[in-house]
């Protein structure tokens, strides 16, 4: 089995204070709030934001439902927590002397090599715990599947371990790509040289598998990450991997 390993120095890094949280960012999650906790179709939200400190943001924000022509109003005080690798954001939203908290998706989270992001597998209604380890470089090319020319294959070991009450499935090769220190993506390869495995993964709840996903990487290219996003990237999250 391939060795999972990951550089201890980086991932300090990411184990610090959460990034700044954006004014931005912050009129996304008073929308994403709105919606998760009054279930509402709107016609129009707008917001005007001010920051209270580098973490926390203020919004006030007006919005229309789609079933209603009274527009409604309230103030969402977003708070970003947690991690610079897996920041959380935090509501509450005031409105019409009621308060609601709650808590928000962070729709793309961060490790290093060697360390654990769990997922949503929206499709199969589980969560996925995922560790991707060091790339293996030049792995031996099966017989008529030579990666193109001037590329090798380049293999990134998987563990998936199903922490929900569903059976999780994936095709390993359809949830991934690996982002270049250029800018430029690469898609998994069809093919899957020894020892990698990228066929289809049936994980039951509480048990773990492991896979491989294969890259046919330039020669002298520079990888910056590995990013995954499950049910085939349809999922509302994202883990990337450093």
């Amino acid at each position: 089995m391939m060795a999972l390993a990951a550089p201890v120095a980086a991932q300090q890094s990411l184990q610090g204070p959460p990034a700044t949280l954006s004014k931005m960012a912050a009129k996304k999650a008073s929308k994403q709030a709105v919606d998760a906790r009054l279930s509402l179709d709107r016609k129009t939200f707008r917001s005007s934001c001010r920051r209270r400190s580098r973490l926390r943001v203020t919004c006030r924000a007006r919005w229309e439902p789609a079933a209603s022509f009274r527009r409604q109003h309230g103030t969402i005080t977003i708070t970003r927590t947690g991690t610079r690798g897996s920041p959380t954001d935090s509501y509450r939203l005031l409105k019409g002397g009621r308060t609601l908290r709650g808590t928000l998706k962070t729709a793309t989270r961060r490790a290093n090599l060697g360390s654990p992001l769990t997922l949503s597998a929206d499709q199969d209604e589980t969560t996925v715990r995922i560790t991707v380890g060091r790339p293996v470089d030049n792995l031996p090319a099966r017989e008529f599947s030579e990666p193109r020319p001037g590329t090798r294959y380049v293999g990134y070991p998987v563990i998936y371990v199903n922490t929900g009450d569903r059976p999780f499935t994936t095709f390993l090769a359809n949830d991934s790509r690996l982002v270049l220190s250029s800018g430029q993506t690469l898609e998994p390869s069809l093919f899957a040289p020894a020892p990698c495995d990228q066929s289809d993964l049936l994980v039951p709840p509480g048990q773990q598998r492991v896979g491989c996903i294969v890259f046919e990487l330039p020669f002298g290219a520079a990888t910056r990450l590995l990013e995954m996003n499950l049910d085939s990237r349809n999922s509302e999250e994202s883990g990337q991997w450093l």
